[in-house]
């Protein structure tokens, strides 16, 4: 007997472990299948980038506000890489969350609905109940993590970045190939102005630096905060 209880039990922690396994690699094939979509989007960025950042370069001039200017087109090109970066992970996080808490919720309705007619206590169904309970730890987390993990502000605020750096770049393209004919015109006043520009640049850079990793705490519900 005790042996036919301990097979029982080796099955029924190795169904348990199987259907989180199953749980997560499930979730992490949605978050890779969204990524390769958002793989795709990146590219298209970056091609875009391409074009402005080949631009700067056949820009061939010693003038030391032109170096300047493409010192800054460089930093933010670095920056603003990591700003998409991060826009894209918590996008992933967050598009990965939302389906498996649908996919749980209607899961941990069907399997609660199975059990309510036979009631908790009387249903010697282990692999029912443990099913549901999965289901629902599933479901609570996936509804949790999205607003700790700021996934939807984070992914939004890192964008708004990243397109703001975008703008900042076409400004000193326009800058450097002078359209406002500042060097053209050579003369203080416009010299006065290339250099108000050049500084309006950089303060552009310094509001908007830093990346948006965010976490939000009391978003967890109080029923299941650890004690302090």
């Amino acid at each position: 007997m005790k042996n036919i209880s301990f097979e029982w039990t080796s099955v029924k922690i190795t169904f348990v472990l199987a259907l989180n396994v199953l749980i997560s690699i499930m979730y992490w094939f949605a978050v890779v299948k969204y990524k390769e979509t958002a793989d795709e989007i990146a590219n298209s960025y970056h091609s875009r980038d391409m074009i402005l950042i080949n631009a700067i370069k056949t820009t061939d001039s010693n003038v030391p506000e032109i170096k300047i200017l493409k010192y800054q087109f460089d930093y933010i090109q670095k920056v603003k890489k990591t700003n998409l970066l991060l826009a894209h992970r918590f996008s992933s996080y967050g598009y990965a969350f939302t389906v498996f808490l649908c996919i749980a919720s209607v899961v941990g309705g069907i399997l609660g609905f199975l059990l309510l007619k036979s009631g908790w206590e009387n249903s010697k169904n282990f692999y029912l109940k443990a099913s549901f309970l999965i289901a629902f730890a599933c479901s609570t987390l996936c509804g949790i993590f999205p607003s700790v993990l700021s996934t939807k502000e984070n992914a939004a605020s890192n964008l708004s970045k990243y397109n703001i750096y975008n703008g900042i770049q076409v400004d000193i393209y326009n800058i450097v190939t002078d359209m406002e004919g500042y060097l053209k015109r050579n003369t203080k006043g416009s010299l006065d102005s290339l250099h108000i520009k050049i500084f309006n640049v950089s303060k552009a850079i310094k509001e908007n630096q830093g990346v948006d990793y965010n976490f939000d705490l009391t978003k967890i519900p109080k029923e299941i905060k650890p004690l302090n």
